[in-house]
């Protein structure tokens, strides 16, 4: 493993507490956006039942900063 990988941090709870609402923000803006999310569907449904409700839930949903690297 390299040096800074993240399999290698292991929080405390100083670390842990640590954490502010605005780094949690900013977080969520940097990694939770369509471009990196994946939706699993199960059930009985159709694929035009999925992309109705999916549009309807998430249509609106853009990537709001520029794509981390990954």
């Amino acid at each position: 493993m390299a040096p800074g990988d993240p399999s290698l941090r292991y929080p405390t709870p100083d670390s842990v507490a640590a954490i502010t609402r605005d780094d949690v923000a900013a977080y969520a803006e940097k990694y939770w956006r369509p471009d990196l999310t994946t939706i699993e569907v199960v059930g009985d449904v159709t694929p035009d039942q999925v992309k109705a409700a999916l549009e309807s839930s998430f249509g609106a949903w853009k990537n709001v900063v520029p794509a981390p690297t990954t």
